[in-house]
């Protein structure tokens, strides 16, 4: 899941995602090594595995986008059964990916912890990135809010 909201163009994120984004992971990195108490030899190991996550992650949501709106074009511009077919076939080799290389990443994240480190770890990551998708929601319903798209609409939740 993208940390921040897709750009209008369907091209991308807007520009200035790229400083959101590295401030949302400089965050979570902090609140890593504070939350699982790691030590100076810990985090010299886990920051570049957490940096290889990150890009990891943001490679496989650029290629789902993409092949999502050639789908979408193709569904628009009546394109045969074949095409569409191997269109659905990427993007279920893009979850492969994404479930393999992420079960690999974690597997490598976990060397250097305790198991109580593991498990916060797992806890950690899931809190955080059910709150970054909470507030990407938010952005996306305010900006189809703002451009008078059609949303749904906003429930409030209580942490």
């Amino acid at each position: 899941v993208p940390l921040v909201a897709e750009g209008q163009d369907g091209a991308g994120p807007p520009p200035e995602v790229e400083t959101v984004r590295s401030a949302v992971l400089e965050l979570y990195k902090t609140r890593l090594r504070s939350e699982l108490q790691l030590s100076d030899e810990q985090a010299d190991v886990l920051m570049p595995l957490v940096d290889d996550i990150d890009a990891f992650r943001r490679d496989l949501s650029e290629r789902r986008r993409a092949r999502q709106i050639r789908l979408q074009e193709q569904l628009r511009g009546g394109a045969s059964d074949a095409e569409v077919q191997a269109s659905l076939d990427a993007l279920r080799e893009i979850d492969r990916e994404q479930f393999e290389g992420l079960r690999e990443r974690a597997a490598r994240i976990d060397e250097p912890l305790s198991v109580r480190q593991r498990a916060q770890w797992r806890i950690l990551s899931d809190r955080f990135r059910e709150r970054v998708d909470r507030r990407v929601q938010g952005i996306r319903e305010q900006r189809r809010g703002r451009s008078g798209a059609p949303g749904r609409p906003r429930t409030e939740r209580t942490p």
